[in-house]
């Protein structure tokens, strides 16, 4: 389950605002697509990072995540494309793709 799904099937006493989302594609053939997403808490300014790597099967190969402190959902969005980046520097792969 990737992190934005299992972050909507926890309840919490904060509200909620959905995003849009997209239909996932899959990579080329012989590269691996790295999947980072923010969660960003307005009140307590708490980002939960999530950075997921799926291959072209769509098969899950390599994943993370970690709570930081942000000042705004747009540093939270660069954090996490950061902390996509440092977990494909500790995977063998060398093509890749962001998303």
């Amino acid at each position: 389950m990737k992190f934005q799904e299992a972050s909507e099937a926890v309840e919490s006493p904060r509200p909620y605002y959905p995003r849009s989302t997209g239909s996932w594609l899959p990579p080329i053939e012989g590269f691996v697509k790295v999947c980072c997403d923010p969660s960003f808490d307005v009140v307590s300014k708490m980002v939960e990072l999530a950075a997921v790597i799926q291959d072209c099967s769509g098969q899950v190969v390599g994943g993370i995540n970690k709570c930081v402190h942000s000042s705004s959902v747009g540093a939270a969005k660069a954090l996490a494309c950061c902390f996509g980046y440092e977990l494909q520097l500790r995977q063998p792969f060398i093509d890749f793709q962001f998303q």
